[in-house]
């Protein structure tokens, strides 16, 4: 009966991708990758969509560790079931929605996800929604922070610009800015998942392989293109 339920899944063809993304382990947890972006794309979209329902703020940015994307192979060009987005998406996270996020702390979220950098293989792994402007420079010291509990010895420096899509400077030149910041990502991040600082967060009632399957289906009408996802993205993010 799970075989015959799963081939249903695999039946069910949501759209296509007519390049191929890059959702490789040692991929998605150390570098910008199409992948990672959808995906992140996905949640801030999700998340804005339910945002008013809530009585939330709308979400400037969202993000998405690279120890959630799942599946550990390349979706390779061509249809995308129902059953990818599971793969993918495999954990039932919800989005949530964090409001009001210190600028201090979401840039230390993005610091713990580049503690192994410029090797690869964290799950904090940070990729950031479409318009974001992120740049880490692993020469710079990294967060020191407990693995179980999340508690911070000493910042990162790593993070040394962050500007979002409508502007808002986050980081500039190292140096954290003194504003804060509407941020969308998976309630297991925000809650303090991969030793990221935890933040107060709502969730807004789909998971993140619902949140993938309606982005794909409905927001992008069903067609991945490769202008919009490149393989190695589109330079959201710079490792000096």
């Amino acid at each position: 009966p799970v075989g015959a339920f799963v081939a249903g899944l695999a039946a069910q063809i949501i759209g296509s991708s007519e390049v191929d993304l890059d959702c490789e382990r040692t991929e998605v947890r150390g570098r910008e990758t199409n992948c990672g972006n959808l995906i992140a794309d996905a949640h801030l979209a999700a998340a804005r969509a339910q945002a008013p329902a809530f009585g939330l703020d709308v979400p400037q940015i969202a993000i998405m560790n690279g120890g959630g994307i799942r599946g550990e192979v390349d979706q390779l060009a061509g249809p995308i079931s129902i059953a990818d987005t599971f793969r993918l998406q495999p954990f039932a996270n919800f989005v949530a929605i964090a409001e009001d996020v210190p600028a201090e702390t979401l840039r230390q979220i993005i610091e713990e996800g580049a503690i192994r950098l410029p090797a690869s293989g964290d799950g904090g792994f940070v990729h950031v929604s479409e318009g974001t402007t992120l740049v880490i420079d692993p020469s710079f010291p990294a967060r020191v922070a407990n693995q179980s509990t999340g508690v911070q010895t000493s910042p990162g420096q790593r993070v040394r610009e962050l500007v979002l899509a409508d502007g808002t400077v986050v980081v500039q030149d190292g140096v954290t800015q003194a504003v804060t910041v509407d941020v969308a990502g998976l309630n297991f991040s925000l809650n303090g998942g991969d030793a990221f600082p935890a933040v107060p967060n709502t969730t807004v009632g789909l998971t993140d392989q619902q949140s993938l399957e309606r982005f794909v289906r409905e927001s992008l009408g069903g067609q991945v293109t490769a202008a919009d996802y490149p393989r190695g993205g589109e330079g959201r993010l710079t490792i000096r």
